[in-house]
């Protein structure tokens, strides 16, 4: 039996061997952070190059720029986007809350992380389903 559920931009359908998730602002928000970050990092460096080897307020705020871009690409390469995961390939799904913001966490099993946004709405019914099909 399979469930579609829809979450604020976009469908998260949960079956009993499959789950599909199809939120296209999601994977866009990815691409951009993937395309965007080098980009940064590339900036700090050109900066701190072109400060003459002066450390300066704008050095730090070069090398501010360099480590959280640095730090948000390699945790974004951790994490994937698949959107027909097979339940045999998902090592454990949970429910959070951070912020006021629910989102569910499916940690497969070579270690990556998929996140789904937006699903205040349908709590309860993915809740039922995590506890039906990943039993803790």
């Amino acid at each position: 039996m399979t469930q579609e559920l829809n979450i604020r931009k976009g469908k998260l359908t949960l079956g009993s061997e499959f789950v599909t998730i199809d939120d296209k602002n999601d994977q866009r928000s990815y691409r951009y952070l993937m395309y965007t970050a080098p980009i940064w990092v590339l900036f700090g460096v050109l900066g701190i190059y072109n400060e003459g080897g002066i450390f300066s307020f704008f050095t730090s705020v070069y090398i501010f720029i360099i480590v959280i871009h640095t730090i948000l690409f390699f945790v974004y390469l951790r994490m994937s986007k698949e959107s027909h995961i097979a339940v045999d390939d998902i090592a454990s799904m949970k429910l959070r809350n951070r912020l006021g913001n629910r989102f569910v966490d499916i940690k497969f099993h070579n270690g990556k992380l998929r996140r789904v946004v937006g699903v205040k709405a349908v709590v309860s019914e993915i809740q039922t389903y995590i506890d039906a099909n990943f039993p803790a």
